[in-house]
């Protein structure tokens, strides 16, 4: 499994990739979800996991399954970190012609 150094080696790496997603790909990221046969056998190698049954091959596709997950998880908080800023940044612009307006002189 991924360490804490590992996750944020991935986090530091994943910087440029989060830097480029629009507002509309960061939602699409935020909503991302495994499919419903992906779904299946992870929860099937999960609970295996748990009762210490996955054979070697089975264990390797559940550390790739996690690993991939962790993947994602870290791009799904950049995509809403992305999407935050993105909602602060049009608020800013909003207020700023809303100043501007306001401090029109009237004609």
């Amino acid at each position: 499994m991924a360490s804490i150094t590992d996750h944020r080696i991935l986090e530091e790496m994943l910087d440029p990739v989060a830097q480029c997603l629009t507002p509309d790909v960061a939602a699409r990221i935020g909503e991302l979800r495994a499919g419903a046969h992906i779904q299946r056998h992870l929860d099937k190698l999960a609970m295996k996991n748990s009762e210490g049954t996955l054979t070697p091959v089975e264990e390797a596709q559940y550390e790739a399954y996690i690993e991939a997950l962790d993947v994602i998880a870290i791009l799904q908080a950049k995509a809403r970190n992305a999407m935050k800023h993105a909602d602060e940044i049009s608020r800013r612009k909003i207020a700023g012609r809303r100043t501007r307006r306001a401090s029109s002189p009237a004609e």
